[in-house]
């Protein structure tokens, strides 16, 4: 959108741009709804705590690349991490540098990181997802200067975070760019993606897709299949296809749920 400042606080649209992007979610009926539009880098922010699980991270990393958007991970809480934790997340992590994508860390409460962090969001339209209570509203609070940010905690039951954003901003950074909050991007890496989108979403799966001995092969447990292979010689990482695998396994088992509760025992 172009608009125009007509008085002190207030504005007009004038014209409607073409989008350059456009986040979205998928709909049951098979429609998407927007979330942000011109978007042009995500952060995929994790902690320490709560802790993430790498079927969880490959879930974001696959829905992220179904919109075609560009993702960097961001460790967070790095204040919190032992020596031995510390070594443990970053040899995982190390698997997903390897892959091809910008890993960092760092803390917004210390500082740390910030400036790398910083050099990521020069002049793009950024947006920041991850699991409640990773720190997501801080870093936003940190990098924007906007200190009226409300920042949540975890819970002490359930080492769970609290969602605290329940509307849209955007923010301008010091650094040139821009920051979307949006509470639509809770459950992104729940967002549903069909067969064909999901092996599509493990950028290193895409050389081996069209390589099976069957055009419809669901790289699971077919014969002569390329995925499966490509284990072996170390170009697929086993975890990245245990993730798959077990998306695939939902989507099989997710029709029937539905039929059962259309039509309940009586």
């Amino acid at each position: 959108m172009a608009w125009e400042q007509v008085g002190e606080d207030a504005g007009v649209v004038v014209e409607r741009l073409p989008r350059s992007s456009l986040l979205a979610r998928p709909l049951a009926s098979g429609r998407t709804r927007p979330v942000a539009a011109n978007v042009s880098r995500i952060i995929l922010v994790l902690a320490p705590e709560p802790a993430f699980h790498l079927r969880q991270l490959d879930g974001y990393l696959a829905g992220i690349e179904h919109q075609a958007l560009n993702c960097c991970l961001f460790l967070n809480k790095t204040d919190l991490l032992g020596d031995s934790q510390r070594a443990r997340l970053e040899q995982q992590l190390a698997l997903y540098a390897d892959i091809g994508y910008v890993v960092l860390s760092g803390s917004a409460k210390t500082d740390h990181g910030m400036d790398e962090l910083d050099q990521h969001l020069n002049g793009q339209c950024t947006v920041l997802v991850g699991q409640s209570g990773v720190g997501k509203s801080s870093l936003i609070r940190h990098l924007a200067g906007e200190k009226q940010i409300t920042v949540g905690s975890l819970s002490a039951a359930t080492g769970l975070g609290r969602h605290t954003t329940s509307a849209t901003t955007i923010y301008r950074l010091p650094c040139g760019g821009h920051i979307i909050d949006s509470p639509g991007i809770r459950e992104f890496a729940a967002w549903p993606l069909r067969a064909g989108e999901l092996g599509r979403g493990f950028v290193e799966f895409r050389a081996h897709l069209d390589q099976c001995r069957f055009r419809d092969c669901r790289h699971v447990d077919e014969p002569d299949c390329a995925l499966q292979t490509a284990v072996d010689p170390g170009s697929t990482a086993p975890s990245r296809l245990d993730t798959y695998a077990a998306r695939m396994a939902e989507r099989a088992i997710d029709p029937a749920r539905r039929k059962r509760r259309k039509n309940p025992a009586s």
